[in-house]
């Protein structure tokens, strides 16, 4: 039998807690220099036809550039803030990187392109099993990665673009 959660047992595990979160990174978002580099294998996807003269994405794309690889599905497409915050890094001089994670929904992103700033200098649909988002794990959408100039994964988000996180690729590409 399981002794009971005492006082100090709660306690104890209470004041343990901010190191278990600290070590782990449960539930904080790590800046683009907290991770170990992950390298991109060699991968190529084609140009989408309806995004004429934006080409496709391979891992030439990102090596030699501090590229955004911005990843959605139809149903997590960009919101406002992410495109301007895309628009403003592109700006500043890193490459931005679009990958639709199925091979469905290529219409409603081309009106969404079509009515609002594209922020992409490269964009492809990847549906395949062995494809660039088969090697990133893709668990939801969208995921936003920081690729270095070595094609290097250097940084990770779940979630929408904050202003800190913006400044933070900013930094780390001008390491």
């Amino acid at each position: 039998m399981k002794p009971p959660l005492t006082r100090r047992n709660a306690m104890t595990l209470l004041a343990a807690f901010p190191g278990i979160v600290l070590t782990t990174g449960i539930g904080f978002a790590q800046s683009p220099l907290d991770l170990p580099p992950f390298r991109l294998k060699p991968f190529s996807l084609p140009p989408v036809p309806e995004f004429d003269g934006i080409p496709g994405v391979n891992l030439d794309t990102f090596k030699g550039h501090v590229s955004v690889l911005y990843i959605c599905t139809p149903g997590s497409l960009m919101d406002n803030d992410d495109r301007k915050h895309l628009v403003a890094l592109r700006a500043q001089g890193l490459r931005i990187v679009g990958v639709l994670a199925s091979d469905s929904g290529i219409q409603k992103i081309v009106k969404q392109f079509i009515q609002n700033e594209n922020p992409f200098q490269y964009f492809s649909v990847d549906a395949k099993d062995d494809g660039l988002c088969a090697m990133l794990r893709i668990e939801q959408t969208p995921e936003i990665y920081v690729i270095g100039r070595d094609a290097d994964v250097l940084w990770q988000t779940y979630d929408t673009l904050e202003k800190q996180q913006v400044d933070d690729i900013v930094k780390a590409a001008q390491a």
